[in-house]
């Protein structure tokens, strides 16, 4: 059973009773979660009272069970008819705010630390490692940086890094660390079934728009190295991505491993898959699931890309895009 809290610094109050609507998505392009409600209200004398403010923390919770953490803030009043509120999680602070900081030979994992305290949020746990980072952010959103840093580690490791908030607390996370096995249930009193046999709406698209099958690298205006996948050159025609190096990963010999791990990531063919299903809480992005399905052609392991949740009238569902796994 769902339950909305309202967290103020003196009380804590259950608004479930006061909320129609919840909804609440997630996206890997928007590293903070949004959950939105709507609150019945009238001005009538003997109406209650509406208690919710601007800031306020929300915490919805099912079955003792966190499912999102976050504040209150953007509020909607509709003349003198319901109010709409949308609330965001902790991560909310790192893509609105801006920063300019400098690293030197720092560990990746030290420097994601360090922008995520400035802004007081506690740290659950940052597996990236053995990555320097040596670089000025100016002016730029705290989000951003650590995508940057992430970024980087991924060119250098091949290891792809999801950020997330959960529970007030950040992490990021090895990408291959994040399968999910989710199921729902029909009534609390029967057993569960795999959230793939509530499947419906299934859409599917393959493109090459976004396929490249050459990656060419120049260091101070010199190309320094490029390399190819002959096979799908010749199928499909070149499609060449160019990335720029510094000298020391030339000296090193990192660019060629830099080149390599960029043209695995970028040598595919998108394949965009969506569809709903019955609600599951594990459902969020950056999540990768197993798929079946018929009608697509569908059977691998895919990245949730953006889940949407709802809970109308007591029914939680859940729309998903995904891709292959990266």
């Amino acid at each position: 059973m769902y339950e909305l809290y309202l967290v103020k610094k003196d009380r804590q109050l259950v608004i479930t009773e006061i909320v129609g609507n919840i909804s609440w998505k997630s996206s890997i392009d928007a590293l903070a979660v949004q959950l939105d409600f709507e609150v019945a209200f009238n001005d009538a004398r003997f109406f209650p009272a509406n208690p919710i403010e601007l800031g306020d923390m929300v915490v919805l919770v099912n079955n003792g069970k966190v499912v999102f953490q976050g504040f209150v803030v953007d509020e909607n009043r509709n003349g003198r008819g319901g109010r709409d509120y949308t609330c965001f999680d902790a991560a909310f602070y790192l893509n609105e705010s801006k920063t300019t900081v400098q690293f030197v030979k720092t560990p990746a994992a030290a420097a994601i630390e360090r922008i995520v305290k400035e802004f007081e949020i506690p740290i659950g746990g940052i597996d990236v490692k053995g990555v320097p980072v040596t670089k000025i952010y100016n002016n730029r959103t705290p989000a951003d940086i650590i995508r940057d840093i992430i970024s980087h580690a991924l060119l250098l490791t091949g290891q792809t890094y999801r950020m997330e908030v959960r529970e007030g607390r950040f992490y990021v996370l090895n990408q291959q660390d994040l399968i999910i096995y989710p199921t729902f249930k029909l009534a609390d009193n029967v057993r569960s079934y795999p959230i793939g046999e509530s499947i419906s709406n299934p859409k599917r698209k393959r493109s090459i728009q976004g396929m490249r099958n050459s990656v060419q690298v120049t260091s101070e205006d010199k190309i320094v190295y490029t390399i190819k996948e002959s096979a799908t050159v010749k199928k499909y025609g070149l499609l060449q991505e160019s990335i720029n190096v510094d000298k020391q990963d030339v000296e090193s010999g990192r660019h060629k491993q830099i080149a390599n791990v960029l043209l695995g990531k970028l040598n595919r063919i998108d394949d965009m898959l969506s569809f709903e299903v019955l609600g599951s809480d594990e459902l969020r992005s950056g999540r990768l699931l197993y798929v079946e399905e018929e009608t697509t052609g569908t059977n691998d392991l895919y990245l949730i890309t953006a889940a949407s949740h709802t809970i109308k009238s007591g029914i939680h569902k859940t729309k998903l895009d995904l891709e292959p796994k990266p």
